[in-house]
Order: structure tokens, then sequence, then C-alpha cells
């Protein structure tokens, strides 16, 4: 077990017995404690079709797995796991699991990616990472570009393979590398199939794709690789920060358990402290708030029910439209060569790069407009709660939602089940998706627009251009387009994202509500042990020892 997880699990425990042994709720530490345990690290080995994945990848488990030179538009992601016994299993889009007597085109066809269980020592050493064989990012049809953009999503690394006979980086690797860029997730990046080519040859094109990395601000080291010399690979992999990484995704998540537990601890002490109806003039006022909440959730969705969003989708689309028209000679280039599904990778790898570029700073707009909406409401709560302690109750559950919705962009890929015990929100959550954000994946829009929009949309730009035959006809052709892919991208994206601010004014709520709910549930029961007329110092000061261990406990977390 590596050192962070170990310590992680640990101090969650600390906090379920201080919970319990304060008569405190702990469901939450409980999940966390499961989510950690069961934790993946999602690192996806992606590069265009032919870049060597498969052969590296059976390489490094010492057995032939994977099928090689498989034809693009039949290969699925494949996540591999360590197991004494082999066997496989399917999973469509549903998260439906199939296990499966053979993997093979035809049994494969209804599935979104494939697990493969493997009694591979090297799998076993690197858990709890899991690495996934990605289809080639040249992949053209939309149930694997569905696939692609979701690995995107989900992983927490990134391996990038580059055939040296490429002779630099496509354009499909750079747009989703520039994705990856845009999640914030780091990589390594390997030239492939370097004994196919001299030395001289293999130094150029090293240079080559260390050029255009930095041509987008990525400085890394390109290493060189081929099937025969795998070690650098296997040493990488093996050497890959896991700590670090574990650390990333579960440190403020566990720091904010320990401050709601802190929170929870002074809030029982000093309705201790209180008088019976002091402590029942604030139970009251939580009463009412709930009804006051339930009331803002409801006035948030009929607003939102006529919302355009204009504003907010022109910022993408407009960009959408300056890209394309960028890019117009390589569209023209793509659209000569006759080849339908390049032109519309290339259309769609640009529009969907845009949303995903832009689409988080309107999700977190979003967010933070209902989570001040619904802090208003509480702040009537303030002037009750100076004498529990706990500073300006407000702001201080302002905050922790906030930062619980910020966490999802990191825990989401290794996410098990919802974090709130509510079961009213929209959305069923999977691995795929995170427990804490109020609006769920950022790439959804992206994902959407690529399956359901642009084939369609591009499906009559190719029409149209087939028959044109000079340079500037067939530019013209495409430019015409582009406000219809605008308009349709604008009509999908409207209708994304009413659903989306539906999910968030439903899960936001849930996460006030049951905040709100907790705190009268600690008042209640400090109630309970005055009117016993019981041993009330005594209690409190068990209470104090165990405030002043959560705080040590929070210290420790660096």
């Amino acid at each position: 077990m590596i050192n962070n997880k170990k310590k992680f699990i640990d101090i969650l425990n600390n906090i379920d017995t201080i919970s319990k042994d304060s008569n405190m709720s702990s469901e939450k530490a409980e999940y966390a404690i499961d989510l950690v345990e069961n934790t993946s690290l999602i690192i996806p080995v992606v590069g265009d079709f032919s870049s060597g994945k498969s052969t590296l990848l059976n390489k490094f488990m010492g057995k032939d797995i994977l099928s090689v030179n498989i034809k693009p538009e039949t290969a699925l992601p494949c996540e591999l796991y360590y197991s004494r016994e082999e066997y496989a299993i399917g999973v469509d889009e549903n998260g439906n699991e199939t296990e499966l007597e053979e993997v093979n085109t035809e049994n494969t066809k209804d599935f979104l990616y494939i697990k493969r269980c493997v009694n591979s020592e090297n799998l076993k050493k690197i858990e709890p990472i899991v690495l996934v064989d990605m289809p080639g990012f040249d992949s053209p049809l939309e149930n694997h570009n569905r696939a692609i953009m979701s690995y995107l999503d989900k992983g927490i690394y990134y391996i990038l393979l580059t055939p040296v006979d490429a002779g630099t980086v496509s354009r499909s690797m750079i747009n989703q590398i520039n994705n990856i860029k845009n999640l914030k997730k780091d990589l390594s990046v390997f030239l492939t199939k370097t004994d196919l080519r001299d030395e001289d040859t293999v130094q150029k094109v090293k240079r080559e794709v260390q050029d255009r990395l930095s041509d987008m601000d990525i400085h890394k080291t390109v290493n060189t690789i081929n099937e025969k010399d795998i070690d650098l690979f296997d040493k990488m992999i093996k050497e890959l920060d896991t700590e670090e990484l574990f650390y990333t995704i579960f440190a403020d998540l566990i720091k904010i358990i320990c401050k709601e537990t802190e929170e929870s601890l002074k809030i029982k002490i000093a309705a201790l402290k209180s008088d019976v109806n002091q402590n029942q003039n604030t139970i009251e006022e939580l009463k009412k708030i709930k009804i006051n909440l339930e009331n803002k959730r409801d006035e948030l969705i009929k607003e939102q029910e006529s919302r355009n969003y204009l504003k907010e989708i022109e910022t993408i689309t407009q960009e959408i439209g300056n890209r394309l028209n960028s890019n117009i000679k390589q569209l023209v280039e793509l659209a000569k060569s006759g080849d339908n599904d390049v032109l519309k990778e290339e259309i769609l790898n640009i529009s969907q790069s845009v949303v995903i570029e832009k689409i988080d700073d309107i999700i977190d707009d979003i967010n933070l407009n209902i989570n001040t909406s619904f802090s208003q409401e509480i702040a009537v709560l303030d002037s009750n709660f100076d004498k529990y302690n706990v500073g300006i109750i407000s702001e201080n559950i302002q905050d922790i939602i906030r930062k619980y919705n910020k966490i999802e962009v990191v825990t989401k890929p290794v996410t098990k089940r919802r974090f709130f015990k509510t079961e009213t929100a929209l959305t069923t959550y999977t691995t795929a998706t995170g427990i804490f954000a109020a609006v769920s994946s950022s790439l959804v829009p992206a994902v959407e627009i690529g399956i359901i929009v642009l084939p369609i949309v591009i499906s009559l730009v190719t029409g149209l251009i087939d028959k044109a035959k000079q340079d500037k006809e067939m530019k013209d052709k495409i430019v015409a387009t582009f406000p219809l892919v605008k308009r349709e991208i604008r009509n999908k994206l409207i209708e994304i994202l009413k659903m989306k601010t539906d999910e968030a004014i439903n899960n936001i709520y849930n996460q006030y509500n049951e905040n709100i709910e907790n705190k009268e549930e600690e008042i209640e029961k400090a109630q309970e042990e005055l009117n016993k007329n019981g041993d009330i110092s005594s209690i409190i000061s068990s209470l104090e020892n165990n405030l002043k261990e959560v705080k040590n406990i929070y210290s420790s977390i660096k």
C-alpha cells in the first residue's frame, strides 16, 4: 500500500472514531474510507493508430493480451488490472458489465470499453495505477470519439506515444494534447518504433516533436523507445509518483472532512454550554432555513427554464468560428484529399477543443451564482451562531460547498458512488463522474457536440464539398457551413446547459440542506444531554479533547 493511501485511511478512521465517540454522524468519513481504499489511478496510454501502444503494453505485462495491427475503427479502450484469475469484462455506455469468454471484434462491438484482468507481476507492482490501452486519436467513428473524450476526463496522468515514421506530431495528437493541457493534467511523451529508422533520423524527429510541444508551452523531454528495448518505458511507469498523484486527489477532501468535523464539535460544545431555550430557538431557525432553501431551489429551477445562456454560449461559438476560419487552408487540403472522415474529424477536434477550453469558466459561474443564491438564504443564521464559536456560518457553509465542487475535478476519475446521502439529484454517479460537483463533467458538452451534432452537420458539409473542384470553390463551400456548425452547436449547448443547471441547483440544494440538517442534529443531541441533567462538564471535556485531536489531525495533512 502506498504511504499516502495508508496515511489517509488512518486519518479517516480516526475521524470516524472521533465522530462516533462524540455521538455525531460519521457517514462522510466512512464513505471517504471506501473511496480511498478502492481508488484506481487511471493512466491512458494514447497516440495515433499504429503508434505501438498495444505492443509496448504486451511487453510490459509479459504476455500477448492486447491485439495488435487491428483497424482503428475496431479498437476499444482496454483497462488493464492485475488479477490472479484472468478474465475480461465488457462495459457499455450505461455502466452495465458483461463477462466475456473471449475478446474479439464481434463480441465487443456493443461496449464502450473493456476491462482486462491479467496475471502480470508488473501490473501488480504498479497498483493502484491502471493503464489503459486507448484507440488511436485518429479513430474516425463517433462512439470511439466518445470513449477517447471520456478518458481525457478520467485520466489522472497520460502517456503519449508517437511513431518515429510519422515524422512529427499529428493534428489529432496536437488537438488532444491541448485538451489534456486545458484539463490541467500532466503527461509523458515517447517516440516509438525507433528501430525502424537510423539514429540521425530519430534525433531529427525527436527535435521536431520537442519543438511542437514547446509551441504548446509544454516543456517535456521526449524519450525514444522501441519494442525490443522497453526498459525506459517500464521504469517510467513503475516510478510514476503515485504518492503525489494520490495526495493530489484526496488531500483537499480530507482537509474539508476534518474542518466539518471540527465545526460540528464546536457547535456541540457550544450547545452544551448554552441554555435549552437558546438551543431551541436555533433549532427552530434551522427548520425555517430548510423551508427557505427548498423555496429557493424551486425558484431557481423556474428561473432557469426561461434562461437562454446566449451570452455564455456566444463566447464558445464565436471562438469556434474564429478557429475554423484560421484553419481554413488546412480544411481545404483535407477536403481535396477526398477523405471526408478526416475532414469531419478535424472540424470535430477544433470544435471540441474550444468547448473544453471555455466550458469550465461557464460551469464555474453557474456553480458560483447558485451557491451564492443559497448562501444568501442562510445569512440570517450568522447572528444565531455567534455563540457557537464557528465564525460566520453562512460563509463557512458556502466555502465548504465551493471546495467540494472544486474537488470534483480531481476525484471524478476514481469516484465509486455519491458522497451526499440525499438522492433527489438527477444524475446517477458512476466511476466516470464526480460525487461532489454541482455540475457533472465539464467534458459532457464537448462529447455531446461531437456525438450528436457535428456528424450530422459535417455529413451535409462533405456532400457539398464532393462537388467542388477548385480551391476557391471548395473554400467557399466550407466557410459557408461555419454558421450552420455554430448554430447547431449553439442549440445543443443551450439544451445541455439547461440540463446541467438543473443538476447544479438540485445538487447544491442537497448540500446546503444536508449541512443545515447536520447542525440541527448536533444541537438536538446536545439538548438531549442537557435534558438528562447528566455530567455535562465531563461530556464537554471529552468533546474538547476530541476537538484538539481533530485539529492535530488537520495539521498533519501537509
